[in-house]
């Protein structure tokens, strides 16, 4: 029994390499299926943070280990390493506060009013860091990126803020989606048996 027991254990470890490998890397492919804001074409919409804030549902340690091989592994595949870090960052702001606000209030209220109001938390959160990580490191990479546009921090960081409420409406409609999909994506899943509750 000792012994089956311990053979379970290895299965259910392979089990759980599996869920973490196969949603880390549907999380690289769809980052690199972008879709132009039209509001602002340089901001590009994908879809990497739903498979993301699933895995994030099914463990929140495995969402927060699956952040930084999502960030090395696409940029070795070619992203912008400052523009990933702020992308890993955006995903991190969204999924996080999503998880563990609707796994705290889910006992406590409705379905809809537990997953209205972690949603609602998890908008805002990306949306507000997102807004602060931008003041910060963007007229810096506009800087290095582009010399000859912005040769001075001044002029980088007017266009920073002159493009602050494209940016924030992009984060709150991206947030959105990621919101809307990933529940309904998480409980058909576990439904169908690809993903044990």
């Amino acid at each position: 029994m000792h012994t089956m027991g311990m053979a379970w254990n290895q299965v259910e470890k392979y089990r759980e390499l599996a869920y973490v490998s196969g949603f880390i890397a549907l999380a690289i492919v769809l980052k690199f299926f972008e879709i132009p804001f039209p509001l602002a074409s340089f901001l590009k919409y994908d879809f990497s943070g739903v498979p993301l804030a699933v895995l994030g549902f099914k463990s929140i340690k495995w969402g927060v280990t699956a952040l930084p091989v999502y960030y090395i592994v696409s940029v070795i595949a070619g992203s912008d390493p400052i523009g990933m870090a702020m992308k890993t960052l955006a995903e991190a702001s969204t999924f996080i506060p999503l998880v563990l606000t609707y796994k705290h209030l889910a006992g406590r209220l409705g379905f809809k009013t537990a997953y209205s109001l972690s949603g609602a938390i998890a908008i805002a959160s990306r949306t507000i860091v997102m807004t602060l990580a931008n003041l910060a490191v963007t007229p810096f990479w506009l800087m290095i990126t582009y010399p000859k546009y912005y040769p001075t921090y001044h002029a980088a960081y007017d266009f920073t803020v002159k493009y602050m409420p494209e940016i924030a409406v992009f984060n709150i409609s991206i947030s959105l989606i990621i919101v809307f999909a990933t529940l309904p994506v998480y409980r058909v899943l576990a439904r169908t048996g690809v993903i044990n509750e």
